[in-house]
């Protein structure tokens, strides 16, 4: 659109958008840096992901091992 409001124009939706992604998301999860040892780092993961946290680390049982030993 011009400055003074004529030759508007509509935009078109922008399929790349993924628009299923919450906007949480684009926020970071918890570094391991930040966090004294790996328990305390994996409580965290746990409870920024919550139940996608198991599938983060291999799905399983052992995904708080596994989140803990960094493999």
């Amino acid at each position: 659109m011009n400055l003074d409001g004529s030759a508007r124009t509509r935009v078109a939706d922008t399929p790349e958008i993924d628009e299923s992604v919450d906007d949480w998301q684009a926020v970071p999860g918890p570094r391991r840096s930040d966090y004294k040892n790996s328990n305390q780092f994996c409580k965290a993961e746990q409870t920024f992901w919550g139940e996608q946290f198991a599938s983060r680390y291999g799905g399983g049982n052992n995904a708080f091992g596994k989140c803990v030993s960094g493999k």
